[in-house]
C-alpha cells in the first residue's frame, strides 16, 4: 500500500523539524539563544565550536524556522523564533530522563552530584522575590543577565564568583540561578558559597524554564 503523497508530506515536514534539532551542536545553541540574543561571535566564544561550524549549525535552525535573526549596526543577532522553541529541549529532557537509564550518570559526570545540594523550586522562588532574608544570584555572563533576569537578581558571574563572594550578606540565604537543570553554573556557585559557610541553594529550573511559564522578568542593568 502506497502512503498518500499528502500524508507522506507531512510525516516529511516533521521529520526535517526533527532533523533540525538532531545534533548536540544544535541543541546547545537552543539552550544558549533561550538566555536572550547573541551574534555568531558570542555563540561561537560560548560553545567554542568555530565560526564556520556554529554559522553551518544556525543556517539549519533558521531554515526551520526556529530561530529569527535582527541586524543591528554591522552585527546580526540571533534569538529563539519564539519562547515556545525551548520546548524542544523540555521534551527531549523529559524523555531521556524517564527512558534513558545512563542519563543521570551523564548528567552527575557533568555537573556533579547535587543531592546534598538544596534546591528551590521557581514558585517557592516566586513568593519571596521581595523577601530580605533571600538573595538572589544571576551567575550567568553578565550579557545574558542583561538580555532578562528574575526581578530583584544580582549579576554575579560564576567567572568572577569567587572574588566577588565578600558582597554577599552573612546573613540571607543565597539562591542562585542559571541556565537550566544542565548548566554548571549554579552548583559551582553553591558549592563555593557553603564551603565559605554561606547559606546556599540553586533553583531547581533555569531562566528559559522561569521565562517560558510567564514569571516576571526584568531586563537591563
Amino acid at each position: 500500500m502506497t502512503l498518500d503523497p499528502a500524508k507522506s508530506r507531512i510525516y516529511e515536514t516533521l521529520a526535517f523539524m526533527a532533523k533540525s534539532a538532531s545534533s548536540p551542536g544544535r541543541i546547545e545553541l537552543i539552550e544558549l539563544l533561550a538566555q536572550g540574543p547573541k551574534t555568531v561571535e558570542n555563540l561561537t566564544t560560548a560553545t567554542g565550536m568555530g565560526f564556520a561550524n556554529t554559522s553551518a549549525h544556525l543556517k539549519v535552525l533558521k531554515q526551520a524556522r526556529l530561530v529569527s535573526t535582527v541586524k543591528s549596526g554591522t552585527s546580526v543577532f540571533y534569538s529563539l523564533a519564539g519562547p515556545d522553541v525551548v520546548d524542544l529541549l523540555f521534551v527531549l529532557r523529559n524523555l531521556s530522563v524517564k527512558y534513558l537509564a545512563e542519563f543521570d550518570q551523564i548528567t552527575t559526570n557533568y555537573i556533579g552530584d547535587i543531592s546534598k545540594i538544596d534546591t528551590i523550586d521557581k514558585n517557592t522562588l516566586l513568593e519571596h522575590l521581595n523577601d530580605p532574608k533571600i538573595m538572589i544570584i544571576d551567575v550567568r555572563p553578565y550579557e545574558e543577565y542583561e538580555a532578562g533576569h528574575l526581578p530583584g537578581s544580582r549579576s554575579i558571574p560564576i567567572t568572577e564568583f569567587d572574588q566577588r563572594i565578600a558582597e554577599i550578606p552573612r546573613d540571607v540565604k543565597v539562591v542562585a540561578y542559571c541556565r537550566g537543570p544542565y548548566c554548571a553554573f549554579s552548583p559551582q556557585a553553591v558549592r563555593i558559597l557553603t564551603s565559605r559557610g554561606y547559606q546556599g541553594a540553586m533553583l531547581e529550573d533555569g531562566f528559559p524554564e522561569w521565562l517560558r511559564h510567564g514569571l516576571p522578568v526584568a531586563k537591563g542593568a
